[in-house]
């Protein structure tokens, strides 16, 4: 039996087994990671909201978070990024989200502030770890918006 398999045959079992075993967000790259809505840029000050737990056994590289569709200007929000219940600023300290005052207008947050010099060293996120976003200063318009966090495990 074993001797009348077709060679593309055997690749795609093999492939097949491979990959509806395999969990997306470890196997295919960067990938979302989650998505919060109604995330409030109003908080007080030291006010943190969580956006991703590393699942036990495993950890995370986040490479990047979106910030969509305010529901008013976020453009005196302060906020840092990093892993809860410190100082939460390891992937990025103090960011002013200017630019984002509408539905129509989103930011992009790396974790080094201009992507065209050396990028600075990374933080790994530890199994069972939350990332999380924190106010540092509270928006005088008091939107909320969408966060996307993107990244991948290992």
């Amino acid at each position: 039996m074993l001797k009348k398999l077709r060679p593309w045959f055997v690749t795609f079992v093999l492939i097949t087994v491979l990959v509806m075993g395999a969990d997306l967000k470890e196997k295919t790259g960067t990938t979302l990671l989650s998505s919060i809505a109604s995330w409030d840029s109003q908080g007080a000050g030291g006010t943190e909201t969580n956006l991703y737990t590393v699942p036990i056994g495993k950890t995370c590289i986040v490479t990047h978070v979106v910030i969509r569709t305010a529901s008013a200007s976020m453009a005196t929000s302060v906020v840092t990024l990093g892993t809860a219940g410190g100082t939460c600023d390891e992937f990025r300290g103090d960011t002013t989200l200017t630019n984002v005052d509408g539905t129509t207008k989103y930011a992009v947050i790396y974790q080094d502030a201009n992507t065209r010099n050396t990028p600075d060293g990374g933080v790994l996120v530890a199994a069972g770890s939350i990332f999380a976003i924190e106010v540092t200063t509270a928006d005088a318009d008091g939107g909320t918006a969408t966060i996307d966090v993107f990244g991948y495990l290992f």
